[in-house]
């Protein structure tokens, strides 16, 4: 690796995603894997679409898309599984794909690097771990790597560390921070099975509130199915993976296949509820686990990590590239921090609702009460997928309601039909309702900022733009390169929400065809 690129420490999904969305934005990068291949053991298992968009968008999207599968979505049961609250999340949402998906992680994995193989800015070196990351004056990084295979040390500079290495990341010393503890911990007895027999059980995360032992469900498809049982003070990690325990405890969800089945993992795992305190140190990031842990029951720790990388890969290519001053870093914890901690509060609000002790049959009956009154319910949703608080880069003054994605519509553009995702391009964008001809209400303005012609005129193909903008009341939004809306109300308002952009990060224009060519992608 020659100095200058970006070091990326974990080619795990977060640590791929992260590479794939800086190549996205013409940024080389190296990431750097400790193992020597891919995990076999099954660890994640859901994603939903808002993440599915995101692999989409950094090229990654198509072969993920073969290895997942739509599922119904959560539901919260009492002990003899009768249902207390359905969190329906089956069919397309408004990012465009399944709103709840199932996948093993191996298969997930393998197939991101497979992606990531074709991208040229990008390279991958397993069987290295980075030593030490050393700060150097101007900002620049000096980042001691191991090679294992070789037992060699080499020295590199670089001009940003992204430390994707996990919950136990040696990178997060580098940053100096420790954790807030959102107040969840708990020892969990995982099982991963395999069988050809017909379990009658439910296709998705079946969340059991039984106090004397909380389990979670997971249909991943293909004859896998995942099961998280909560530990008793006193049983001790050794006697409950043994292999007859473990097929007695999973009996009344086997049935016949009890003892047939195949038991790929057994182990005892402690869930956390943690949010480092601190994402970043000059320019040195934590994202994924390194930054935050989250008990499983809403299924959102891979795409957490997802988000990070979504998050910080745009504003540290324009940092990288001078088209942005260093402020727009500051962005990513302070959207960040806050958009994840709620989430891991949803992840605590389920996990003690499963494992509560108080009130029993009465608890179950309010609960059953609660899950009908709709508001609720929505509410709920909106907390485990918020919206970005108000900053810098969301809602400034004078802006109605953001923070929210702009939906991927399908519009016709330039002759073709696709989502408009392809048509933003990577820059932020000015989208805005336009009048068509004979009336036509179906025409809709895209402005890239980076570029100096005039807007591209194009057609919202099922109104689906056209409602989301009578939603926010607004007639015109401004868009940031993860799609997230910066701003929206009326189109005279957009000026301003410009000048707030070159406030808040001094940011520019993409360099013009004068200045030479950029490596940045255009669709």
């Amino acid at each position: 690796m020659s100095d200058g690129q970006v070091v990326i420490i974990g080619a795990g999904p977060t640590g791929m995603a992260a590479a794939a969305l800086l190549a996205r934005q013409g940024v080389r990068c190296t990431l750097f894997e400790r193992e020597t291949d891919i995990l076999k053991i099954p660890r994640a298992v859901h994603l939903d679409e808002e993440v599915l968009r995101v692999l989409h968008q950094c090229c990654l999207g198509e072969e993920v898309q073969k290895e997942i599968r739509p599922i119904r979505g959560m539901q919260l049961v009492d002990r003899e599984r009768q249902t207390l609250i359905s969190f329906a999340r089956d069919g397309k949402g408004s990012h465009g794909f399944a709103r709840s998906n199932a996948f093993d992680q191996p298969d997930l994995e393998a197939a991101m690097r497979r992606a990531l193989e074709r991208e040229p800015l990008v390279t991958l070196r397993t069987a290295t771990s980075v030593e030490a990351v050393e700060h150097l004056p101007g900002g620049r990084l000096r980042v001691t790597v191991h090679d294992r295979k070789r037992d060699t040390l080499e020295e590199l500079e670089s001009p940003a560390v992204l430390a994707c290495d996990g919950a136990r990341s040696r990178t997060r010393t580098f940053v100096g921070t420790d954790f807030e503890d959102l107040g969840f911990t708990g020892r969990w007895l995982v099982v991963d099975v395999t069988t050809d027999a017909t379990l009658e059980l439910y296709d998705g995360c079946l969340q059991v509130a039984d106090p004397e032992r909380p389990t979670t469900y997971f249909c991943t498809g293909g004859g896998r199915h995942r099961w998280e049982i909560m530990l008793r003070d006193g049983e001790a990690a050794e006697e409950m993976t043994r292999e007859p325990d473990v097929r007695t405890l999973l009996g009344p969800w086997l049935g016949s296949a009890t003892q047939t089945a195949t038991l790929r993992r057994r182990a005892v795992y402690t869930f956390y509820s943690l949010v480092a305190r601190r994402f970043r140190r000059g320019n040195v990031f934590l994202l994924g686990d390194a930054a935050h842990q989250t008990p499983p029951f809403i299924g959102q720790g891979m795409g957490a990590g997802i988000r990070d990388a979504a998050n910080l890969a745009w504003k540290l290519a324009a940092v990288l590239q001078g088209r942005a001053g260093s402020a727009l870093l500051d962005t990513y914890e302070l959207e960040r921090r806050p958009h994840v901690r709620s989430v891991i509060m949803q992840a605590v609000l389920l996990g003690r609702t499963m494992r509560g002790r108080i009130g029993g049959g009465l608890r179950n009956q309010v609960i059953r009460r609660l899950g009908s009154i709709r508001p609720l319910h929505d509410a709920f949703l909106r907390r485990a997928f918020p919206d970005l608080r108000r900053g810098p880069l969301v809602r400034p003054h004078g802006s109605r309601r953001a923070g929210c994605y702009v939906p991927r519509a399908e519009i016709d553009f330039e002759g073709r039909t696709m989502p408009i995702d392809d048509a933003l391009g990577d820059d932020f964008a000015l989208v805005s309702m336009a009048a068509g001809a004979n009336g036509d209400r179906s025409i809709i303005q895209i402005r890239r900022l980076g570029e100096t012609a005039a807007p591209h005129v194009v057609r919202d193909r099922e109104g689906t733009l056209r409602a989301w903008f009578a939603e926010l009341g607004a007639e015109a939004v401004l868009l940031r390169p993860d799609r997230v809306v910066m701003a929206s109300g009326t189109a005279a308002a957009a000026p301003g929400w410009i000048r707030s952009l070159t406030r808040a990060c001094d940011w520019t224009a993409n360099p013009s065809h004068d200045d030479g060519p950029s490596t940045r992608r255009t669709p």
